[in-house]
C-alpha cells in the first residue's frame, strides 16, 4: 500500500473494509502484523464464529478476534434512528456499507446521512479518523480520567477548561 501511494499519490487507509465479509480470526493476526489501525465487518468471521455478547457489541468495536478491533457496518436498509441513537450513546461509529450500485439511485443513502446528521451533527466522516477516535473515557474517583482506545493510533482531545490526567 505505501509503494502504491508513492507511485499514485492515492493515499490508502490502514483500515480494512473485508470485500463481501469473508474473513476468518487468522485474517485478523495478519492484519495486526502489518500495522492495520482495524477493520470494518458485518458478520462473524469464516470458520470461527465466536458469538458476540451484548458488552462486545455496546462498546466502540469487538476485540475478540486476534486483537485488532472490528468496527461493526450496517447496509442502509438495516440502518434504523433507534440504531443511530444507539451508537451515539455508545460512543461507536456509524458506519454505512453498500454496494456500488447504491450511487445510481442515492435517494436512499441521502435520506440517511440527513437522519444520521440529524441525530450525531458533529460526526468525524473519514474513516481512519472515526477508527482513530473511537474511545471509551471515564473518570475516576481519584479526577484522573481512564482511556481505552480502539486503534493502535489514537488522537486523544481535552475538551475541558483545565488540565486533565488521563492514563490508558
Amino acid at each position: 500500500m505505501k509503494v502504491h501511494e508513492e507511485v499514485n499519490g492515492v493515499h490508502c487507509d490502514r483500515v480494512m473494509v473485508f470485500p463481501q465479509d469473508n474473513y476468518s480470526v487468522e485474517a485478523m493476526g495478519v492484519l495486526k502484523s502489518r500495522n492495520f489501525r482495524a477493520a470494518i465487518f458485518e458478520t462473524y468471521p469464516v470458520g470461527k464464529p465466536v458469538p458476540l455478547t451484548i458488552a462486545d457489541l455496546a462498546q466502540p468495536a469487538v476485540l475478540r478476534y486476534g486483537g485488532i478491533p472490528l468496527f461493526t457496518r450496517n447496509f442502509i436498509k438495516d440502518t434504523q434512528s433507534q440504531d443511530i441513537a444507539f451508537n451515539v450513546f455508545f460512543g461507536k461509529p456509524i458506519l454505512i456499507g453498500e454496494h456500488h450500485d447504491t450511487f445510481k439511485h442515492p435517494g436512499s443513502l441521502l435520506e440517511l446521512v440527513q437522519k444520521i446528521n440529524s441525530i450525531a451533527p458533529d460526526i468525524l466522516v473519514h474513516l481512519e479518523s472515526v477508527v482513530d477516535n473511537s474511545t471509551l473515557k471515564r473518570r475516576r474517583p481519584d479526577g484522573t480520567v481512564q482511556v481505552r482506545p480502539y486503534s493502535s493510533n489514537v488522537l486523544i482531545e481535552n475538551d475541558s477548561a483545565s488540565v486533565e490526567r488521563l492514563f490508558h
